[in-house]
């Protein structure tokens, strides 16, 4: 039996940040551990950026567009049918298990802490970061459309999701390009893209509103 799985190419992932002489001259902390924490972090946002909503081309390609399976188009605010809906969606599809996680924004995870599914038995959407079942991670990182107005949920198997790095995040250090303003540049590269071994073990609605 034959199987193909993901392909990975290398997208090349940059930035500049300029750092003032004087933060380097201090001894009160690590600067060096500090400021290659924060390109760490800066680094993986970009990463998971892409992974949720990457262009394609010279990005990766992201959720938002590689389903294409199981959408749902119920808008408005986030219900208990709706998130059921999205569940429904990836168990006809077939979808794995392995890891099934719902991934909103933190607005909409917000919103299911104060909304109950029925009228009366006093039961919210969300309790302790749980969601019907399965857990409910929230980010800052999932991007809004129509202009913020629409909030986009995720529901499937993470396990179906892969990211591949070549190497590590570079840095180079150039003390020349700022040296009249105080400052020394950093240039930071690293190379990674993303893949969904199963688009169909994956849900989206992307007219949730707020």
């Amino acid at each position: 039996v034959g199987f193909a799985g993901p392909t990975l190419k290398p997208k090349r992932c940059s930035g500049v940040v300029d750092i003032s002489k004087k933060l380097l001259l201090q001894s009160s902390f690590s600067v060096e551990s500090y400021i290659i924490e924060q390109i760490n972090i800066a680094y993986g946002n970009a990463v998971t950026l892409a992974a949720l909503n990457g262009a394609g081309g010279d990005a990766p390609t992201g959720l938002y567009t590689t389903i294409t399976t199981n959408i749902n188009t119920t808008a408005g605010a986030l219900t208990l049918a709706t998130a059921v809906a999205l569940e429904s969606l990836v168990d006809a599809a077939d979808g794995t298990g392995v890891n099934r996680a719902y991934l909103s924004d933190t607005k909409v995870k917000a919103g299911t802490k104060t909304t109950f599914i029925d009228a009366g038995s006093g039961v919210r959407l969300s309790n302790e970061n749980v969601m019907n079942g399965y857990p409910m991670i929230s980010t800052t990182l999932m991007p809004t459309l129509d202009t913020g107005a629409s909030h986009p949920i995720i529901f499937g198997d993470w396990n179906q999701l892969t990211v591949g790095y070549w190497g590590a995040v570079s840095i180079i250090v150039d003390p020349y390009t700022q040296a009249a303003s105080g400052k020394v540049r950093l240039i930071i590269e690293g190379y990674s893209d993303v893949a969904i071994t199963n688009e169909k073990a994956f849900a989206i609605n992307k007219v949730v509103t707020v």
